[in-house]
């Protein structure tokens, strides 16, 4: 099954969680952008489902739904509520091959640094699958155990300003990512990440929501 993002502008947490039930759907999770988010729409909601999610009963049809392809992932479980943190970006055209991967690996290599990162995967937008209008390219996503993890050490970890920082920054020779980014992070009561890894390799339901 397929992981999704979407970005919409609010989400009913009853739709939410009908539509874990739903026979098409693996894990349903969804929650308000909270203050300092940038470039959302108001809510993200993550699915693992084959269909096009607009069509399932709940979601709006204008959301934008990003499709994924995940290229590097690790779960680290752990109870309670958490923050999960997703960025969607934009490499820009004509970026050669070698220099996204070394982008990518750059961008991995960020929880061997940064203490507070738990579950992430790093994936790339499935082009098969997404709308012709989409532009995003990579969707990078964390669990945190709170927000401070996320607004503390990792904004402000220097690998985080020496090595990813100067890919976003065009002052920076490295600069390849388009400055319209999405920097959404929300509350979920439990694992989203992990849920829909399993979820979708599964093919078994496997929901949780906030």
């Amino acid at each position: 099954m397929t992981r999704w993002v979407l970005l919409t502008a609010t989400v009913d947490q009853e739709q939410v969680a009908a539509l874990a039930a739903h026979p098409e759907v693996g894990h349903s999770s969804a929650g308000a952008d909270l203050p300092g988010s940038v470039g959302g729409r108001g809510a993200v909601w993550d699915l693992v489902t084959d269909a096009d999610p607009r069509s399932l009963p709940g979601v709006p049809a204008d959301a934008e739904a990003v499709p994924l392809v995940t290229i590097a992932q690790q779960d680290v479980p752990f109870d309670g509520p958490r923050i999960k943190r997703t960025l969607l970006l934009t490499v820009a055209d004509g970026t050669p091959d070698e220099v996204v991967r070394r982008f990518e690996q750059d961008t991995i290599a960020m929880p061997d640094h940064i203490s507070t990162i738990r579950s992430w995967a790093l994936s790339r937008v499935d082009t098969s699958l997404a709308d012709a209008s989409t532009r995003r390219t990579h969707v990078w996503e964390q669990e945190f155990v709170d927000a401070d993890g996320l607004n503390g050490e990792y904004l402000l970890h220097p690998y985080h300003w020496t090595y990813v920082d100067n890919w976003f920054d065009p002052e920076s020779p490295r600069h390849i990512v388009e400055p319209a980014i999405a920097h959404l992070y929300r509350a979920a009561a439990g694992p989203v990440l992990l849920a829909q890894m399993s979820a979708s390799s599964t093919g078994r339901p496997n929901a949780s929501r906030p």
